[in-house]
């Protein structure tokens, strides 16, 4: 927590800076299995800083979904404060220009494509649920956005 509050205290003079090192941030923590670290991050970074985060929400909300279906339902828990946190300071009008992303994460986690030759709009179902809509806080924060 202590790099957390760190980075959320950066002047916004230096914004693209952080941003580069949150996103390296973001993939040593893939490399190192670590990915809890990377979501605690952005959640601690989006509700506590000063800087205007809307440029990089996409690359933050994308990363953390795609940790949204994990077997640790402490990551789940995570993932679903995170995304509360990226919401929360963004104007109605940015959260709805990351609903592609949603789309594109429910997508990738839980449909895989039927044929091919038979258009990109048929799936067949990969899980039975994900993990992050089986809380009543995730569907609560995505249904915001939606």
């Amino acid at each position: 927590m202590c790099l957390a509050e760190l980075v959320a205290c950066i002047p916004n003079h230096e914004y693209v800076t952080i941003n580069e090192e949150i996103m390296n941030f973001y993939d040593q923590c893939v490399k190192r299995g670590t990915q809890g670290f990377y979501i605690d991050l952005i959640q601690y970074y989006c509700k506590n800083t000063a800087s205007n985060y809307e440029k990089h929400a996409m690359y933050y909300t994308s990363n953390v979904l795609k940790h949204m279906n994990s077997d640790d339902k402490g990551i789940v828990d995570k993932v679903v404060a995170a995304i509360t946190s990226i919401f929360e300071k963004l104007p109605k009008e940015n959260q709805f220009a990351l609903v592609p992303i949603l789309r594109e994460a429910i997508e990738e986690i839980a449909v895989a494509p039927v044929d091919a030759h038979l258009g990109e709009t048929l799936y067949k179902k990969r899980v039975n649920t994900i993990k992050m809509l089986e809380t009543k806080e995730g569907v609560k924060t995505l249904a915001g956005v939606i």
